[in-house]
């Protein structure tokens, strides 16, 4: 039989530390356009101004939610089924 409790822990913290891994990325390329530095010497900026301040290209609104590949949200209801299957 499953502990109920044990497992939800478990599925939180593996959860916590995937989300953990992934800004990993995010971290060192902010790290690489000089971003954090910018931010410290200038305090907090918008992100346009962040974009225009490091010569990056502002991302504008981002992608909608519509416009992802369609396998994503394959993926998504692949990865987050377990937890709502009963």
């Amino acid at each position: 039989m499953v502990d109920e409790t044990k497992l939800n822990q478990f599925v939180g913290q593996m959860l916590s530390d995937l989300g953990g891994a992934a800004s990993i990325a995010l971290v060192r390329l902010g790290d690489a356009l000089g971003l954090y530095k910018i931010l410290h010497a200038k305090g907090p900026m918008t992100g346009r101004a962040l974009s225009a301040e490091s010569a990056s290209n502002p991302r504008g609104d981002g992608v909608a939610w519509g416009d992802q590949s369609p396998c994503l949200f394959c993926a998504t209801a692949r990865f987050f089924r377990p937890g709502y299957h009963r």
